[in-house]
Order: structure tokens, then C-alpha cells, then sequence
């Protein structure tokens, strides 16, 4: 589709969003873009459907739907220092 420069109404575009997480056939390629992030969820709907949505109102429109993922926190690495050192002098090992 191209862009027309046409304003599509929020509930349009929230239609397209569930009509895409509601996809469970694995073997459409279609089933794999509810694994993107949101901008590139943005880029996808610009070129597939010539909506041009900014990637802020797509996370918004998701939240409300309850459509996003939950994401988890990782763990830093603690700094390996050495065991056994001497202090001599200030901010030296």
C-alpha cells in the first residue's frame, strides 16, 4: 500500500495491532512481527499497511490493550577483582 496522508482514526489502527497478536499459525510470516519492538512495529505498519504511526502511540495503544510483553531485568556482572592485593596508597589495589 503507499501513504495517502490520510489521518486513520486510533481505533482503526487498534484493530490492525489485535488482528496481528491474535495470529497463532506459526507458519504465516505475519506470526513473527508481535516479536518486534515497537519501532520497528511502526516501520512494519508503514510499509504493509501505509500507516504512518509514531513508535510512542504504538507502545501506547498497546499498553491500553494489554498487548506488550512482559520484559525481564538482568543481572549485572559483579566486577572480578583481585583477592588477595595490598593497599599502599588511596585508589590504588
Amino acid at each position: 500500500m503507499e501513504t495517502t496522508g490520510e489521518t486513520i482514526r486510533d481505533e482503526e489502527t487498534e484493530k490492525i495491532l489485535v488482528s496481528i497478536y491474535e495470529n497463532e499459525n506459526c507458519n504465516d510470516p505475519e506470526y513473527y512481527i508481535k516479536a518486534l519492538g515497537d519501532k520497528k512495529l511502526s516501520k512494519v505498519l508503514k510499509k504493509r499497511y501505509g500507516i504512518i504511526v509514531n513508535h510512542k502511540k504504538i507502545y501506547r495503544m498497546r499498553k491500553e490493550l494489554g498487548l506488550l510483553r512482559k520484559y525481564k531485568k538482568h543481572a549485572k556482572h559483579a566486577r572480578k577483582r583481585p583477592k588477595n592485593h595490598e593497599v599502599s596508597e588511596q585508589n590504588k589495589y
